[in-house]
């Protein structure tokens, strides 16, 4: 269930989307576009909604001003640029049939039917998906061995979508673990790290100590390496 409440904050409008789930235990937020994007349980009322949007200005305000700096770094010297597996690489855009991401030297091709948003994240998630089994394929073997066979539990099934608000997911109960491509703008050590961090949840739920203690057992870097998930690049 889906619906859009208004909040005033500093004279400004905040049109509050609102999506309800049967599934949902708590309240959630985050931005898509600017905008507050609220995910909580059905029997939440919208007061609740907009007394948590209203308590988060000082987060919303932050979050803006970080996508705001992201967006700056993305401009290269001749026009846009974007950052794929942790290097920046100028961007250009060709007319083409089918549309698709090309690396041309120190350049990122975008060869678009039109060049439009969806397009444009069409072709990046087909060569991001791509990469991202490399590396999936590259590094699950050894958290297979070191967190399930060691504990007895079954491999995961490993998914991969294009989440802007987190970098992975685990369900336990279905043995999945889901990964963004959005990692592909970071070094691979970035996939990795979060990697490890799923397959930790298949033995801990929570961000406890004690699921900490796996994390850093396997990965004493793991601190360092989740900083630069920080960057926004």
């Amino acid at each position: 269930m889906e619906k859009t409440l208004d909040l005033v904050l500093n004279n400004e409008t905040l049109h509050i989307t609102v999506i309800r789930k049967k599934q949902n235990k708590r309240m959630y937020l985050r931005l898509k576009n600017g905008q507050p994007v609220i995910t909580c349980p059905m029997r939440c009322s919208d007061r609740a909604v907009l007394e948590f949007v209203g308590k988060q200005e000082a987060w919303i305000r932050r979050q803006r001003a970080k996508e705001a700096a992201a967006k700056l770094r993305h401009q290269g010297e001749n026009g846009e640029r974007m950052y794929w597996l942790g290097k920046p690489y100028d961007v250009s855009v060709e007319p083409a049939s089918r549309s698709r991401m090309v690396f041309d030297g120190e350049k990122i091709v975008f060869y678009l039917k039109e060049d439009t948003e969806a397009e444009r994240k069409a072709a990046f998630r087909s060569a991001a998906e791509k990469q991202m089994q490399m590396f999936i394929d590259h590094y699950r073997g050894e958290w297979d061995e070191k967190i399930c066979d060691a504990s007895r539990i079954p491999h995961p099934v490993i998914r991969m979508r294009d989440m802007s608000s987190r970098w992975g997911s685990c369900s336990r109960h279905k043995g999945e673990i889901h990964m963004s491509v959005q990692l592909m703008h970071y070094p691979p050590v970035c996939t990795n790290a979060v990697l490890l961090h799923e397959y930790a949840h298949l033995l801990v739920s929570d961000h406890s100590p004690a699921f900490y203690a796996v994390v850093l057992r396997h990965m004493p870097e793991y601190r360092d390496i989740h900083r630069l998930l920080k960057q926004n690049l």
